[in-house]
């Protein structure tokens, strides 16, 4: 089997695999896409044939996101099968992306919403000097006309948010989610990990416990070291005080003092 029909097959599940990949020797290839409408209604049958068949799920977690592309680089150089591989693509990598940090959801296409948009950039450009030397520059607005397409998915299992502490998943206490999930999710990191490495309730209490012990002692600690530091400036003091009645000179006796009694 060719590599070509080999990656078709194990993407069963595309719009453009229901009848259009065929072997097409012979004929002429497909024509480049010249109409904007014709990008508009591909966008909606594509979507459409990847939309979520589940009910009830307008109240779940969900999750949205815009890709743009140049008209000027679609119309007229892009044909059929490029642009429905495009879009699906772009669905594909949401949903990967999502699944790799909610692992604990189904997500799936839920709507999507399309528009044309104008953007302008701005940029300077030196045009040459003036009398004194100095560069002259101009201002120069470029408008690029853009396709967008946003994407919304939904979590077809209504499942809460994983949360987050220091980059790691935190255990069933906020949020329901349970040890095999946290396993997942490190497993998704490249963390090798099990159901039994994972720290329970009980231990997890044992360790704050511990936290707050080791807390209460290093305020202990700050405050004798505080008191340590007090007593070695007292002493610092005493010591430069009595070097300081060393070196006072000493006055010599006077002379009365010194004459003896005659015999």
């Amino acid at each position: 089997m060719s590599i070509i029909k080999k990656h078709r097959e194990s993407r069963g599940n595309s719009f453009y695999s229901i009848g259009s990949n065929k072997d097409v020797k012979g004929q002429r290839a497909e024509p480049k896409i010249l109409d904007l409408a014709k990008f508009k209604q591909l966008v909606d049958d594509v979507c459409e044939f990847h939309k979520t068949t589940e009910k009830s799920v307008d109240k779940n977690r969900k999750r949205t996101y815009i890709q743009s592309w140049r008209l000027g680089q679609l119309v007229g150089y892009v044909d059929k099968p490029t642009f429905v591989m495009m879009i699906e693509r772009m669905i594909e990598h949401v949903i990967s992306a999502a699944e790799a940090v909610q692992v604990n959801g189904k997500w799936q296409l839920y709507g999507w919403e399309y528009s044309i948009e104008e953007k302008v950039f701005n940029r300077k450009r030196t045009v040459g000097k003036d009398k004194d030397g100095n560069f002259e520059t101009v201002d120069l607005a470029k408008s690029e006309t853009y396709f967008l397409l946003g994407v919304e998915i939904v979590d077809v299992n209504g499942g809460k948010d994983v949360l987050y502490e220091m980059g790691h998943p935190v255990p069933n206490r906020q949020n329901g989610i349970d040890n095999e999930t946290i396993v997942k999710l490190l497993q998704n990191q490249g963390v090798k990990a099990s159901p039994g490495s994972i720290p329970s309730d009980e231990h997890i209490k044992t360790i704050e416990t511990q936290k707050e012990t080791i807390a209460k002692q290093d305020e202990k600690i700050a405050s004798l070291e505080q008191s340590v530091s007090s007593m070695q400036e007292m002493m610092q003091q005493m010591l430069e005080l009595q070097k300081s009645n060393m070196s006072a000179p000493v006055e010599p006796p006077s002379k009365g003092s010194s004459k003896r009694g005659k015999k």
